[in-house]
């Protein structure tokens, strides 16, 4: 992460999932989120969090809530506890504001797909809350361009993969994750120029369809399984289009792509 966002200097890092194997820790589950969190605390750049399957594990202060809370005692973290009925806690979205502007430009949509202590899955209801969200967000900011993020990818990810159209690598095969039309939803929403998760941590692919990016990966962390090179995804807000690209720990820049809105 040191690398990174030294050569990329972001202005806001979105930590997709499983930032911690929780179920490899015994001891107090927010010492090691703290740590996790000293790239952005070093480098003063603000983030947010959204749950994967892993972090949730650990048996000492290692429930969502509690991990979650212990996040938003940063200054730094725009991370939302989103609504209470629906499954998990990071369904949520943040606005984007324009630099030394009080108008909103972007937004970020998180949803929380499960796993660890709750059962893996997007629920008929939080495709609802997003669709809410979405058509309430369009009114009031107007159609700003979007993103999506979430942990675990639906099946038709791999799909799109197996087409030959997209960029970058798909070495771990995507399991299905129960969801209520949640690819359906996505094509649904063309102000969600990009969607990208994480779970498989040999996946980095992004794929183009009609005018948006789905996209997975790239692995970051030294934590779980794989010896695969470290990165991270990189999306960049412009007037007119999206870019997004990978950037290694080595300084490789590999991947690129943009659509315009």
């Amino acid at each position: 992460m040191h690398s990174v966002l030294r050569k990329e200097t972001p202005d806001f890092v979105l930590f997709t999932g499983d930032t911690l194997t929780g179920n490899n820790i015994d001891s107090n589950a927010t010492s090691y989120w703290k740590y996790v969190l000293s790239p952005c605390l070093q480098h003063n750049i603000p983030w947010a969090h959204l749950f994967g399957n892993h972090d949730d594990l650990s048996q000492r202060a290692g429930d969502r809530l509690t991990l979650l809370q212990f996040d938003r005692t940063f200054n730094l973290s725009h991370s939302v506890i989103g609504p209470s009925l629906l499954p998990g806690v990071t369904n949520y979205f943040i606005p984007i504001y324009g630099e030394n502007s009080d108008e909103v430009r972007a937004v970020i949509y998180t949803l929380d797909s499960g796993g660890g202590q709750i059962p893996e899955q997007i629920t008929k209801d939080q495709i609802s809350w997003l669709l809410q969200a979405y058509y309430i967000n369009m009114q009031v900011y107007g159609p700003v361009p979007s993103i999506l993020s979430f942990h675990i990818p639906p099946p038709e990810f791999q799909d799109l993969f197996n087409m030959g159209q997209c960029t970058g690598s798909l070495n771990n095969t995507i399991e299905p994750l129960p969801s209520d039309d949640l690819y359906e939803t996505i094509l649904e929403m063309p102000l969600v120029y990009l969607v990208t998760t994480g779970h498989y941590h040999e996946n980095d692919y992004c794929c183009p369809i009609k005018n948006q990016l789905l996209c997975q990966g790239r692995h970051s962390g030294y934590g779980g399984y794989s010896n695969v090179d470290r990165g991270s995804r990189i999306v960049q807000f412009e007037e007119d289009k999206l870019k997004t690209w990978i950037r290694m720990e080595s300084g490789q820049v590999k991947d690129y792509l943009e659509i315009k809105y």
